[in-house]
């Protein structure tokens, strides 16, 4: 049994070593798209430490155009990933006693209107899709993967060569290869069909899927080897390597291969990306890099550099610090956990006034981050789930500060803010007397932890005095008279 194991192992590490060895271009992360979606797979630094070294990442269509977002991290990195639609495909590393068994994974992202933001279907994880079973006497690992309508196809590498899967109504099936290929194959797609890109030192053939088969190879003679190929509208653009510098970039389609133009290879590791019927390449320079590749004109000199958003998919910190806070205001309540009834005469301001009042309050600081500084208006909706990057956390930082700087001021001046004024209210101790500036400096310091993470501002709606955790802390309430005192000032 141990040495059915270890003749296993060793299979496999033979199987990493020929990948190893027979690739030409080997980035270190990986780059898929679709018609919406972008998704990368990275080294992950954050997470080593907790021994999930690679994060996948996902960019969509109505995001900030230059911010991806971790969602998932692994142990191992994935040896293969395809999209389409809104559906991402990965194969994972076998395990080491079952080597001709591959697992696959599958991951559904929808756009979800209400609160304007990607959904990710399922929630906590990936769906576990049929594995795909190689020869256990000469086992495969993916080394590329594409997507069709119909589902997902994976090119397998075998000490003996390759072999192709393509997954149909739940199964893997196994796709009968042309004879002719040679030493590095590839796999593509282009129009809806599977490409096969066969590449010597000098030389590329390309085989295209029919119905009956596969056509005979279109050869390209002197164009060098292939380093990335990724597909664009309906045609396959590859990367060949021209010169020990240069890289020749060309549309393959079915009736032939267009030059599109040359560039200088960048010193990192690069990959070409399809998206959204659009060319580019993604670089790794310190961060990730995008540059437009013009179908027409050839590649362009300016990059783009890619922001990481908030890392809550991969990284504990964001709700540590919730729980931290979460946990201090509710010391605060249970502290608190009898709140004495108000003074004779006097009302607590309702929860949607004093919601209306807060917005009022906070018009200063809106003008200041999104004005002038370009903040994106969904910067409290994103603040609510904790899904700001670094950037984002910043202007709404700001945000917060010059709201609870401006109500303090007003509040030590007037007792209320230009917004509780509007819906009535102003601040009273519980016993119906003026607070003391003490006790108004405090409140506001408590405020501003509170709308760092505004889902906690729902500690407001504790009855019977609706009082927040900063209200609760300080003893005192946002009040308003009631309608008999009203009367009786009227009358007196």
């Amino acid at each position: 049994m141990i040495r059915a194991h270890i003749d296993s192992c060793k299979c496999l590490m033979g199987l990493v070593l020929l990948t190893l060895i027979g690739s030409v271009h080997a980035a270190e992360f990986e780059v898929t798209g679709s018609d919406e979606h972008v998704w990368y797979l990275l080294p992950s630094p954050e997470t080593t430490i907790d021994s999930f070294p690679w994060a996948l990442a996902h960019h969509g269509l109505r995001d900030d155009p230059v911010v991806y977002r971790p969602l998932r991290r692994f142990g191992q990195k994935p040896t293969a990933q395809a999209a389409h639609g809104d559906t991402l495909w990965l194969t994972l590393p076998p395990r080491a006693d079952r080597p001709s068994i591959i697992p696959v994974q599958v991951l559904t992202l929808e756009w979800n209107s209400g609160i304007e933001r990607y959904l990710a279907n399922p929630r906590n994880g990936l769906d576990l899709l049929p594995s795909i079973h190689t020869d256990s006497d000469d086992p495969g690992i993916p080394v590329d993967m594409v997507a069709t309508p119909d589902g997902p196809a994976v090119l397998l590498k075998h000490q003996s060569g390759y072999s192709l899967q393509r997954l149909r109504k739940g199964r893997w099936e196994f796709v009968e290869l042309p004879d002719s290929l040679n030493q590095a194959v590839q796999l593509g797609i282009g129009s809806g069909r599977l490409v096969l890109l066969s590449s010597t030192d000098e030389d590329m053939a390309v085989y295209w899927e029919t119905e009956s088969g596969w056509t005979p190879p279109s050869e390209y003679q002197g164009i060098g080897p292939l380093l990335d190929a990724a597909p664009v509208q309906d045609s396959l653009m590859v990367a060949n390597l021209a010169s020990p510098d240069l890289i020749s970039l060309s549309l393959v389609q079915p009736g032939g291969m267009a030059s599109v133009g040359t560039m200088q290879q960048p010193a990192n590791s690069w990959r070409l990306l399809g998206s959204r019927g659009q060319a580019f390449m993604v670089r790794d320079v310190d961060g990730l890099e995008i540059s437009r590749i013009n179908l027409m004109t050839g590649p362009e000199d300016s990059w783009l550099a890619l922001r990481m958003g908030s890392p809550i998919g991969m990284s504990p910190w964001p709700l540590i610090l919730a729980f931290a806070a979460s946990m201090m205001i509710l010391l605060i309540m249970i502290r608190s956990r009898f709140p004495a009834e108000l003074a004779v005469g006097l009302l607590p301001l309702p929860a949607i006034p004093r919601f209306m009042a807060l917005w009022i309050d906070a018009i200063p600081g809106l003008i200041v981050v999104m004005l002038l500084w370009g903040a994106k208006p969904g910067l409290i909706a994103d603040a609510f789930i904790l899904s700001l990057d670094a950037e984002g956390w910043g202007h709404y930082s700001v945000l917060v500060l010059i709201t609870c700087f401006w109500s303090m001021i007003w509040e030590l001046l007037f007792m209320a803010t230009p917004g509780k004024i509007l819906m009535g209210g102003n601040l009273r101790r519980i016993d119906g007397g003026r607070p003391t500036r003490r006790r108004i400096v405090i409140r506001s310091l408590i405020k501003f932890v509170l709308l760092l993470l505004p889902v906690l501002m729902i500690t407001a709606l504790r009855p019977p005095a609706l009082q927040s955790a900063a209200d609760q802390a300080t003893g005192i309430v946002v009040a308003r008279r009631s309608n008999d005192q009203k009367q009786s000032d009227t009358s007196d």
